[in-house]
């Protein structure tokens, strides 16, 4: 990346922690793993480069499934 990554969030959802970057360019990266029992952790990338006001309002934090 261009420029060091900002953190958007670092919690707790839905039982697993959760993790958002985004690295001042095109992309948007969540980190997520269970905070209990098996299962793995989830590594997700999404592209914000025609993002806008109104289309860049929304980032998905939770997942169905694992839990992660």
């Amino acid at each position: 990346p261009a420029q060091p990554p900002r953190l958007l969030f670092a919690g707790e959802v839905d039982g697993a922690a959760v993790v958002l970057f985004h690295d001042g360019g095109v992309r948007v990266v969540r980190y997520a793993e269970p905070l209990s029992g098996s299962g793995g952790a989830a590594l997700d990338f999404a592209r914000t480069d025609d993002a806008d006001v109104t289309t860049g309002a929304a980032v998905v934090v939770s997942r169905t499934g694992d839990g992660a």
